[in-house]
């Protein structure tokens, strides 16, 4: 799962993520195109890769400001976290580390 995440926001395969592709999750994520990411909408994409026992736990940690829902927003604050040498940019070891930290992934 870990693998699929980064490599799906890291749209110009580069090794590199930046905060404009990390906002892009809601371009496929986001089933309805209201901009916002719900549990469910979140569930139907961990589902795709055997990971939905996962979505909750996940999506209540992006849920940064705690209101049920995603928006770049809660992700823009996510990716800040990510960005542990606070270079603009999320390596993949960064990526790592981090959800290996918090026991995400």
């Amino acid at each position: 799962m870990v693998d699929h995440m980064f490599s799906k926001w890291d749209r110009d395969h580069d090794g590199i993520l930046e905060l404009s592709e990390a906002s892009r999750i809601f371009d496929s994520d986001d089933l309805n195109g209201d901009h916002i990411l719900t549990l469910a909408e979140y569930e139907t994409e961990l589902d795709r890769y055997g990971a939905r026992s996962l979505a909750d736990t996940i999506f209540e940690y992006f849920d940064y400001n705690h209101d049920h829902v995603l928006t770049v927003e809660d992700v823009s604050k996510y990716y800040h976290l990510l960005d542990t040498n606070s270079d603009g940019q999320v390596t993949r070891a960064e990526f790592d580390e981090y959800g290996t930290n918090v026991r995400l992934f």
